[in-house]
């Protein structure tokens, strides 16, 4: 009985979520959207809210098919990503370390507790003496926590030359008791500034590496252009952003949606529209292919890169689950470039009844 209590209690948040997101649609058609929601998440895995964003209700079983769910990406990295660069891309510091070649500016990071994986990245390394030294060197700089995702936390700090550095240092430390790093400001070139001037508007690309396996190269796929919202800092669709998706060869602008699935044909705020080419866009292919490299246990990554207008383009950070946006705003499946990159690397394919 609490079974049955439970599922209808699901359904009828489902038929709430309905009148929210499609408050035009008539009850019966509203009824069809919650059991093809239901149906979708138990056949084909699709998280709660992917079902909105992806629109599958107005969809047709086939087109469906064609996605590539949350869970399954998930799936997917953990077994074809070595399990130690986890544990290394999630701390900032560590990635900045294996790869300050392409970070093209200083970085320096607090880790009160590294585990064993990224330990041997701290032991001699002498954190207070670097990070006083940055905040000394610096009037103004960005702050990170060591392992957050999705732009959380993220600042851009301001001092006076006459701040007293330590008394900043324990601030810091008080603020990120988990760990931080501080990161120099990335100047960002104009072409890319325009469409939100507040936010570092930065390309995610996709590196699909099979290096060792038949092909032996790198891939880049389904990249994004983000753009911040609002006034923020950063440009996450966790926190308001658009989500650009970029065709991978000629870096032009195909089509931009947000989490919640709207679309746009230009940036609300700025007006600009997006329909554009990203600039320097084989200088990236370039950049992120030599990231990939560098890292030849990550088969699959997401790269963030943001385009400094001395520097050119510099890299942001590595999502080792990285979440393909690519689909949202197209609204196009990628099942079959994954599956087949999944047999590729030998690894099992989805069960059917995930197809």
């Amino acid at each position: 009985m609490g079974g049955l209590r439970n599922f209808l209690e699901f359904r009828k948040q489902d038929y709430q979520l309905m009148l929210k997101y499609y408050p035009n649609n008539s009850l019966i058609k509203n009824i069809v959207y919650c059991w093809k929601k239901y149906r979708y998440q138990q056949k084909y895995n699709f998280a709660h809210l992917e079902f909105f964003c992806l629109h599958l209700g107005e969809k047709n079983e086939s087109d469906v098919a064609k996605l590539y769910p949350r869970k399954l990406q998930a799936e997917l990295y953990g077994k074809v990503n070595d399990g130690s660069m986890w544990a290394i891309t999630k701390d900032k510091f560590a990635s900045y370390q294996i790869l300050k070649e392409f970070y093209k500016r200083k970085v320096c990071g607090y880790n009160p507790s590294p585990n064993q994986t990224v330990k041997s990245f701290y032991d001699n390394y002498d954190w207070k003496s670097d990070v006083l030294e940055f905040i000394k060197s610096h009037t103004r700089f960005i702050i990170k926590p060591l392992a957050e995702a999705c732009g959380m936390g993220v600042k851009i700090l301001e001092k006076l030359p006459t701040d007293d550095a330590e008394l900043l240092l324990k601030q810091y430390i008080a603020d990120y008791p988990k760990g931080f790093v501080l990161e120099e400001l990335i100047h960002q070139h104009a072409a890319l500034a325009k469409m939100h001037p507040s936010s570092v508007n930065t390309m995610m690309v996709n590196v699909f590496n099979s290096e060792g396996y038949a092909d032996g190269r790198v891939e880049i796929q389904f990249p994004c252009f983000r753009v911040g919202r609002h006034g923020a800092v950063v440009d996450n669709a966790g926190s308001g952003g658009i989500m650009v998706a970029v065709d991978a060869k000629t870096g032009k602008m195909i089509a931009a949606a947000d989490e919640e699935g709207d679309f746009y044909k230009e940036h609300p705020e700025s007006h600009i529209p997006f329909d554009g080419e990203i600039p320097f866009w084989s200088d990236l292919i370039i950049a992120a292919t030599n990231v990939s490299k560098a890292m030849p246990k990550l088969k699959i990554a997401g790269l963030d890169f943001a385009l400094d207008r001395e520097k050119g383009w510099s890299l942001v950070e590595i999502n080792v689950e990285p979440y393909m946006i690519y689909q949202i705003a197209t609204q196009k499946g990628i099942r079959d470039y994954m599956d087949n990159f999944a047999k590729k690397c030998g690894v099992l394919e989805p069960k059917k009844n995930d197809r």
